[in-house]
């Protein structure tokens, strides 16, 4: 439900444009499904490039400009431009990129080669399914399709937190998290080079209330992938504070609340479905405030990481 674009620096350097600017600040960041990706590390010279070479912008532009590119570089997604070739177009370098890793689509004014991921600025309408996505859906209560709506956002960040406060190492969250664990390995962006993995693979966490598991930390061990560690929090509540109830994945570039849980359903074949919601903005950083850095709204009862052998 959180997807990366790519988006073409010469199509940003027009942001300035006050109805531009308004219509694409909303339309991207924590809080909605589109993240920007930082493509290549260059990226915000390339727009400040762009900009001063249409030669007729005012101090006032430049200034709206500042603002903007501020406002995008917190809210970008870090792409390793491994295979950056100098003598193309930035469009033809996002064009073999998405080769290897794909982006969710490439947004550009053109697309000369009409490739098939490539979104026109000019085409977005109410019927351009890849630009609007769901903020919220139903899902089957199955590993494969509770791993499937939260995939495009688990491959991207840097900083996951799992939150369910009945976590447990028993089959119905084994075999999720499985999945999870899969979906954040599966294309991470800098798998092609053990170098650039290194420095591209997430911190992880789980986050459960004060209870004794039924099973061992190594029946995590034995599905996270080798080079990966997760932080295990036992959380009990504050007097007074925020009770441990709710149930969700935070990461860096937003987050998803499951209505239900992060586990399968008991009878993973049957009809039962969840229901997962995107986390507006600000309910976002409530819950980030909440859980990252330590989990301080809550007692850590225990905390113990365990490494991935899998």
């Amino acid at each position: 439900m959180i997807h990366e674009f790519a988006v073409d620096p010469a199509l940003v350097a027009a942001w300035y444009q006050r109805e531009l600017g308004r219509f694409f600040a909303r339309e991207f960041g924590v809080g909605t499904p589109r993240i920007i990706s930082r493509f290549p590390r260059s990226w915000k010279k390339r727009v400040w490039e762009e900009f001063r070479q249409s030669g007729s912008c005012s101090d006032l532009d430049e200034r709206r400009m500042t603002a903007i590119l501020k406002d995008i570089s917190e809210k970008m997604v870090k792409r390793p431009s491994i295979d950056w070739d100098n003598s193309k177009s930035w469009l033809e370098n996002a064009e073999s990129e998405d080769r290897l890793v794909p982006f969710h689509a490439i947004l550009s004014d053109e697309n000369p080669r009409y490739h098939k991921r490539v979104l026109r600025s000019q085409s977005i309408d109410h019927k351009t399914s890849v630009w609007h996505l769901p903020t919220q859906r139903r899902v089957p209560r199955n590993a494969h399709s509770l791993q499937e709506v939260a995939a495009p956002m688990l491959r991207i960040a840097s900083k996951i937190l799992f939150v369910d406060p009945h976590f447990d190492t028993i089959t119905r969250y084994v075999q999720p998290f499985a999945h999870y664990f899969k979906a954040i390995m599966d294309s991470r962006i800098g798998s092609r080079s053990a170098q650039a993995s290194r420095t591209t693979l997430p911190s992880l966490e789980i986050h459960c209330a004060e209870k004794r598991m039924r099973g061992e930390f190594s029946e995590i061990a034995h599905i996270l992938p080798q080079h990966l560690s997760i932080v295990i929090y036992t959380l009990k509540s504050l007097r007074g504070g925020q009770s441990l109830h709710n149930r969700y994945i935070l990461t860096d570039v937003g987050g998803l609340e499951f209505a239900h849980g992060l586990d399968e359903g008991t009878s993973p074949a049957s009809d039962d479905r969840d229901d997962v919601l995107l986390l507006e903005q600000d309910i976002f950083r409530q819950l980030w405030d909440q859980y990252a850095n330590g989990a301080h709204a809550f007692t850590v009862v225990n905390k113990v990481r365990v490494k991935g052998n899998a």
